[in-house]
């Protein structure tokens, strides 16, 4: 009883390194939104049209990015073989915990911890899109 399995497509397998684009993505997208209102600041518009360019794109882009943040830190225990991914879900656990505490710490502490968080992000998803996914990339095509 010796039967032969036929080798799995090819085109039917997703690559590994597209499978965490997704994952980075997610944190990615949440530097993307947390960048949006000082980006608007220094627009040479009116404060009006500052105000009103905020709240069309700010509004969506944060309920994104909130939905972003669920579903990086859930691909991030489901790729929990890649640190950064740890990382950045670590670093997302603490900056919201911050953000609920933000009365009770001192009034310094919170635009620190978003710089430092957006920092994190920012090198973790930079290194996986500039550096490591091109030699995964090319150690996977045969």
């Amino acid at each position: 009883m010796n039967a032969t399995v036929p080798p799995p497509d090819i085109r039917a397998a997703k690559p590994q390194y597209r499978r965490l684009d997704i994952a980075y993505g997610c944190f990615a997208f949440i530097v993307f939104a947390m960048c949006l209102a000082p980006l608007v600041s220094i627009l040479p518009l009116s404060e009006d049209d500052k105000g009103g360019l905020e709240f069309v794109l700010g509004i969506p882009l944060m309920f994104a990015a909130l939905v972003s943040i669920v579903l990086g830190l859930v691909l991030s225990v489901v790729y929990r073989r890649e640190w950064p991914l740890a990382a950045m879900a670590a670093a997302t656990v603490v900056f919201l915990l911050m953000l609920t505490l933000g009365e009770k710490l001192n009034g310094k502490a919170l635009p620190v911890a978003a710089v430092l968080y957006l920092a994190v992000l920012f090198f973790s998803c930079g290194r996986w899109f500039f550096f490591i996914r091109k030699k995964r990339k090319h150690a996977e095509v045969p």
